[in-house]
């Protein structure tokens, strides 16, 4: 079965209603307005199905329902949320995500479905780790490089378990990053801090 698609005068609605709610921290709640506190600012860190965990702005995290009008919510998303209260019933409402802020940047893949599936937002830097061993991945590297650039996020180059390198290895590697070090891209190492290797 497919999903139903919404009309161009439904978008328009549910835009001006996201809009609305960023703008105000007074508006009326769907639910029981008793249920939930003062809308806050924060960031989601974890999506599941209709729900997401929200950090709010003192390090706390809130699992919390998402409203049906918000199409796309992935990690990284900033957030307008209202945490929950208890309910009279005893069944705790932890909070409800009421409108998400426009994205400064977004990490996509293909959706056989939807087309391109958003999977993070708001990312600042992407640290690409490859293993030396068994054998060292240059097109893994270059394909989150192309990532990376497709959406202006700065990466950086973590080559992991280079202790276990002869010399001749070491020199190998060091040959190939320097091609991405020559372009301009950051490189760092990672090593077992007992292996002797600087």
């Amino acid at each position: 079965m497919s999903k139903n698609k919404l009309s161009k005068g439904q978008q328009r609605r549910v835009k001006a209603n996201h809009q609305r709610r960023l703008k105000t921290t007074a508006e009326k709640a769907d639910y029981d307005d008793n249920l939930f506190g003062e809308t806050s600012e924060g960031i989601v860190i974890s999506r599941f199905g209709m729900h997401a965990d929200v950090e709010s702005a003192d390090g706390s995290v809130h699992r919390c329902n998402i409203r049906r009008t918000i199409r796309s919510l992935v990690t990284g998303d900033r957030v307008v949320w209202r945490p929950g209260k208890d309910a009279a019933d005893g069944v705790s409402v932890k909070g409800i995500v009421e409108a998400v802020h426009d994205r400064a940047s977004v990490l996509t893949r293909p959706d056989f479905y939807d087309g391109v599936k958003p999977i993070a937002a708001n990312i600042d830097q992407i640290v690409v780790v490859s293993a030396i061993l068994p054998e060292l991945s240059l097109n893994i590297i270059d394909r989150y490089l192309v990532a990376c650039e497709a959406q202006d996020i700065e990466p950086l180059i973590v080559l992991n378990k280079i202790d276990l390198l002869d010399d001749d290895g070491l020199r190998f590697v060091n040959e190939q990053m320097d091609i991405y070090r020559n372009i301009g891209y950051r490189r760092a190492a990672g090593f077992q801090s007992d292996s002797g290797r600087p």
